[in-house]
């Protein structure tokens, strides 16, 4: 066996036998359309109703019809797999065409995506890229695109960089993930207008069809009486050819990295960057943020290197209206490959905070328990927040909160420095502690 299909997905690919699967069972590969990340709604992808139809069989090829439709039948979603063996890439050849249909008198309404096009018919994920649960080197250390003579190197790491999204494909171009025994590659044969984007989280890449312009106002439309089509090829390289291409790629120094600031573990200082840590950027996660500002230049964000408690780094937050607004620290745990929470610990976050004609500025833990909901849904999360928080102009302050015993255990766990309404406020040596049993460890 080298592949599968369950639900509309193709999972366990081996691209040679006797290897080990490079599309596996944990994230398989949707054969049908769908709005990522709007993708588990049933309006929203074509993989809802469908089945697979054999075409021709024989010893040298296999070929499939994959059909599919969204809820509502609104849309229709045909794919056609071809599978073949090449002797000189020793290598099955998974050729796939994708059409998308939404029929006159049907609407589908499709929604703007900044990091990538609309309308998705590929996310290829190879397996073990990235496994939070497991403790063992990452395979695959960057993405490389390959357009005619010219190979760039998309490196893997957790800050959501400019290079990552919007990468625009045309026919001939090869999208590969490097370097190891096996290298999937996707190839584009067709398509108008695709725009990949590579997750931060996990680098599985999602190849899709922009239908509302970057440069447009409007950040939904709906589509009728329109067909899409892309096609493309999904095959390996081995070790020796990956050398290749990956010799003559592009390697510049991101100078994106040198702006954001880092989560680690202990007292967060902000004095360090991922460029301080190229060796270890597949483990390392940035600070984010997030305002209720609707308008950007009212809510700035400043990851600040002309002042600090001890130092000159913070973070700080300046705005000018009455918005609620935040640096959030948010792969913490198990899911980001740290150590797994503790029943019934408590935890204890400390930051210093200083002001300047702000009207409240504090910190808190947000938090959600094994087994309670979704963890997707903020309003499955409980917040804890400081007793203190400051108001007006103030210097340096310590600020503590200690939550009460937790349990079930939290899966997920944000670190929140907030400021509510207009003003000015810079928070630094930001440390969590577990407190458990009378002992006290730093997370």
């Amino acid at each position: 066996m080298i592949a599968e299909i369950r639900n509309l997905e193709l999972c366990n690919v081996k691209f040679r036998r006797g290897t080990a699967a490079v599309i596996g069972e944990t994230v398989p590969m949707p054969l049908y359309w769908r709005q990522y990340a709007n993708h588990q709604d049933p309006l929203r992808n074509a993989g809802i109703h469908g089945d697979v139809r054999p075409i021709s069989q024989q010893d040298s090829h296999l070929r499939l019809q994959i059909t599919g439709s969204n809820q509502d039948n609104s849309i229709s979603s045909l794919f056609k797999l071809h599978i073949t063996f090449d002797a000189a890439l020793q290598s099955y050849i998974f050729a796939i065409s994708a059409e998308l249909r939404i029929p006159a008198g049907k609407f589908w309404h499709a929604t703007y995506n900044s990091a990538h096009g609309e309308l998705e018919f590929c996310n290829f994920w190879p397996e073990h890229c990235f496994e939070p649960a497991v403790p063992q080197r990452k395979k695959y250390q960057a993405c490389y695109i390959q357009r005619s003579e010219k190979v760039s190197r998309i490196p893997h790491h957790h800050l959501d960089t400019s290079d990552k999204n919007n990468i625009h494909l045309k026919k001939g171009d090869r999208f590969s993930w490097l370097l190891e025994d096996q290298n999937p590659v996707v190839e584009i044969i067709a398509g108008a207008n695709i725009e990949a984007g590579i997750c931060a989280y996990m680098w599985d890449t999602h190849f899709a069809c922009r239908v509302i312009p970057r440069s447009s106002s409007s950040k939904a439309i709906t589509l009728t009486d329109q067909c899409f089509q892309a096609a493309f090829r999904l095959y390996a390289i081995d070790r020796q050819h990956a050398e290749r291409v990956a010799k003559h790629a592009d390697i510049t120094n991101n100078q994106e990295l040198l702006h954001h600031p880092l989560y680690l573990e202990g007292i967060n200082t902000f004095a360090n960057t991922l460029a301080d840590f190229p060796e270890h950027a597949p483990n390392l996660w940035p600070w984010g943020f997030e305002t209720t500002s609707d308008s950007s230049p009212s809510s700035i964000f400043i990851y600040d290197k002309s002042k600090g408690f001890d130092d000159h780094f913070s973070l700080a937050i300046f705005q000018k209206e009455g918005a609620t607004s935040r640096w959030l620290a948010t792969t913490i745990g198990p899911a980001f490959g740290q150590q797994d929470f503790v029943d019934a610990a408590r935890y204890r976050l400390t930051a210093h905070i200083c002001t300047a004609n702000v009207r409240h500025a504090h910190i808190a833990i947000r938090l959600h328990r094994t087994g309670l909901g979704s963890v997707f849904d903020l309003s499955n999360y409980e917040t804890f927040r400081s007793p203190q928080r400051l108001s007006g102009t103030n210097n340096w302050q310590k600020i503590e909160l200690v939550t009460p015993p937790i349990s079930p255990k939290p899966d997920r766990l944000h670190l929140i420095l907030e400021q509510i309404g207009a003003g000015k406020s810079w928070f630094d040596n930001v440390v969590l502690e577990k407190l458990e049993n009378g002992n006290e460890a730093n997370i």
